[in-house]
């Protein structure tokens, strides 16, 4: 994409924004994280526990269960792929794999 950018002065501006935005972005996460690990050490816990837990609220958020409202919302569950989008996705490839597995089973019978 930087190359693009160096060739495309319009999609350059664009480009340098959204970077800048995900700059903010990894800068904010990093300083949570810090604030995370700080909370957790002040409670005794180790980094290795501060990280099990911060997976933890991540599949809670992902679900939609968080205490606190910090829920993903449809259009960001569906961006990062974790909407009924995926589970629809998942069972059909699920039946397929099932499928195929009695085509086998049902050929092995009539040899």
């Amino acid at each position: 994409m930087a190359e693009i950018a160096q060739k495309i002065p319009a999609f350059k501006d664009t480009y340098l924004k959204e970077q800048e935005i995900l700059a903010q972005w990894i800068l904010k996460q990093k300083a949570f994280a810090e604030i995370a690990m700080q909370y957790g050490q002040a409670l005794g816990k180790t980094p290795d526990q501060v990280t099990t837990e911060a997976n933890e609220a991540q599949e809670l958020v992902k679900d939609g269960s968080s205490r606190f409202g910090n829920n993903l919302g449809s259009e960001t569950r569906n961006f990062l792929n974790y909407g009924d989008n995926k589970k629809e996705e998942e069972a059909r490839i699920k039946q397929e794999q099932n499928e195929r597995y009695q085509r086998m089973v049902s050929m092995r019978k009539s040899t």
